[in-house]
């Protein structure tokens, strides 16, 4: 527990853990009790085992945009008429081959069945994705200057949807700077 920004208010942090013996798991907890800071900080954590940083509102609605913009590159990108085409095409490739654990090791060898075993290709198949569409187009030995583009735009995207907003020095313990 200490002061906010302003020292008008508090920070808490709590660490809190299931009430039985047999958990391993725990998680934190933060609050800012102030009128005039709730406004304009909050906390982000990259995962709820892991402590929180006091950051400004501003930057968790950069990253909440660059996250929703990302989504939006990826759902043009699937809904365009390239892609289609470039999964109808690696379709009709993989088509070619005699056995499903034949498609499967082109799949691999190519990059685009990582962490699909055979079992699991065999139940589901194969489904293009937009992250996928560099080693899909090296596959089939094409180009797509539209294609490779958007996929560009979008790892763009996602790395601003990833990137971890700067903390606030509090000097609190249990908060990450």
């Amino acid at each position: 527990m200490g002061p906010c920004p302003c020292k008008g208010g508090t920070i808490t942090v709590e660490r809190c853990s299931p009430d039985h013996p047999w958990a391993k798991r725990f998680w934190f907890r933060s609050t800012l009790v102030c009128k005039d800071c709730e406004e304009e900080y909050g906390f982000f954590s990259s995962a709820p085992d892991k402590p929180a940083r006091l950051v400004l509102k501003i930057e968790l609605k950069k990253r909440e945009e660059s996250s929703q913009n990302w989504h939006m590159k990826l759902r043009e990108i699937e809904s365009s008429q390239a892609f289609k085409e470039l999964s109808e095409k690696l379709d009709a490739r993989l088509g070619q081959e005699r056995s499903a654990a034949a498609r499967h090791r082109v799949l691999v060898h190519a990059g685009l069945a990582t962490g699909m075993s055979l079992l699991r290709y065999r139940k589901q198949g194969h489904r293009l994705r937009t992250g996928e569409i560099e080693p899909a187009l090296k596959l089939l030995g094409i180009q797509s200057t539209e294609l490779e583009s958007k996929a560009l735009q979008a790892k763009r995207l996602w790395n601003l949807s990833e990137l971890v907003p700067g903390g606030i020095e509090t000097g609190i313990h249990g908060l990450e700077m």
